[in-house]
């Protein structure tokens, strides 16, 4: 099963949308889903970010992901690929 959750980020958002994606990945880390996020640049549009988690708990942290960006008005910004 897969172990890795991919985010696709878009660039050149404002700062309150920002502040906001950077409030989800902390809850990612304090909530115990991973311990770290990593960035890598997808093209001039979008960051990537990928986390490995247990894959028994994927459903958990797929609704939780799902549920914050849609919490937050983010789901335009943040894609789950």
């Amino acid at each position: 099963m897969n172990k890795t959750i991919s985010l696709k980020i878009k660039r050149g958002l404002t700062i309150e949308k920002e502040k906001k994606i950077l409030q989800f990945k902390g809850l990612l880390i304090s909530n115990s889903y991973t311990d770290i996020i990593h960035i890598a640049d997808k093209n001039e549009d979008c960051y990537l970010n990928f986390f490995t988690i247990l894959p028994e708990k994927r459903k958990e942290i797929l609704d939780f992901i799902t549920r914050m960006l849609k919490d937050n008005n983010l789901t335009e910004e943040v894609i789950i690929v």
